[in-house]
């Protein structure tokens, strides 16, 4: 990688702004909702946009900068939007938190419970000389204390991962500064029946600006 390569990457990864270009408000919710903005659903490709921007800026702050044409701009309306936002990502982060909590907590039950079972396996078989029988219940506890002290790990190790990409997301996303901005760009006319039917994309315009069209 030269040097101007190297810079670049490095101005990017710092630079916590990121740009999303919308028509109008409503891009940013679900297509087919029609309740108030503070009520309304996200949007399901506004949140896998901005997710798949974040995920290539593995550290800092984020700056979430919605550019809106000017002659749609309602100041009002932004303040429900943000507040919306926030509070959105606030309760997905919360609630993966809970989520992880009790996966680590159910984890660390099993491993408990299975190396009890197996310490426990090992005071039979001292046993089994005496008795024919009791080397018969080890021989069947033995896979339940070894399915307990796997599950538990699984529980710990992999599934506490699976979750720890969407936390991240909606933890930084929590606590994001988001602004509204008038675009400046012109946009080519749209007719109303074009409009009306047109379905809702979100476009990658580079690694720091969304188009929401």
């Amino acid at each position: 990688m030269d040097l101007t390569a190297k810079e670049e990457a490095e101005k990017f990864l710092n630079d916590p702004e990121i740009n999303i270009w919308i028509d109008k408000y409503d891009d940013v919710f679900a297509e087919y909702d029609s309740r108030p903005f503070a009520q309304r659903a996200l949007s399901d490709d506004f949140l896998k946009g901005v997710r798949k921007m974040i995920s290539e800026k593995p550290i800092g702050a984020i700056e979430l900068k919605f550019n809106v044409l000017g002659d749609e701009r309602n100041p009002d309306s932004e303040v429900v939007i943000i507040n919306k936002l926030n509070q959105h990502f606030k309760n997905i982060a919360q609630l993966l938190k809970e989520e992880e909590k009790q996966t680590l907590h159910k984890g660390y039950m099993l491993m408990l419970a299975g190396f009890a079972l197996m310490i426990f396996l090992v005071f039979l078989g001292n046993l089994a000389a005496k008795a024919a029988y009791i080397s018969g219940i080890s021989s069947m506890l033995e896979p339940v204390g070894w399915f307990m002290t796997w599950t538990g790990l699984d529980n710990v190790f992999q599934n506490s991962r699976k979750n720890k990409s969407a936390l991240d997301f909606h933890s930084r996303m929590a606590y994001a500064e988001i602004t509204f901005s008038t675009l400046e760009t012109e946009t080519p006319e749209l007719d109303a029946n074009n409009i009306a039917s047109r379905q809702k994309v979100a476009i990658p315009v580079d690694n720091n600006n969304l188009r929401v069209a």
